[in-house]
């Protein structure tokens, strides 16, 4: 015995007989995007904990940099010191002995 053909007819309305949506949600689904969530939070939260981390670091290497360049800028500075009082000690010994060497008569071949 066969079964009646479905008459889809006007008298007892229109269904859809393509693909439907299932519009429940059931556990599995809720705990998987939850998980996701948690996992989601837990990646932006470690990112941040990073980015802090390389700031903190960042800026004791500036504080270093700027400790280093005073540093570097105070030597620099005694030793343009120490080298200009050299040069002014040389300059006097050395009209001392243009002053001594002044009476002889090989002053003008030596000065050139």
């Amino acid at each position: 015995m066969t079964p009646p053909i479905a008459d889809h007819s006007g008298a007892q309305g229109h269904r859809s007989s393509g693909w439907r949506f299932d519009r429940t949600l059931n556990i599995p689904t809720i705990a998987t995007v939850l998980a996701m969530f948690i996992s989601v939070v837990g990646f932006a939260i470690n990112a941040n904990s990073k980015a802090d981390e390389a700031l903190r670091q960042v800026q004791e290497v500036k504080a270093a940099q700027v400790a280093q360049s005073t540093a570097a800028s105070t030597q620099t500075s005694a030793l343009r010191t120490e080298i200009r009082a050299d040069l002014r000690d040389v300059n006097q010994k050395l009209d001392q002995l243009m002053f001594r060497l002044g009476g002889q008569a090989n002053m003008k071949e030596w000065t050139r």
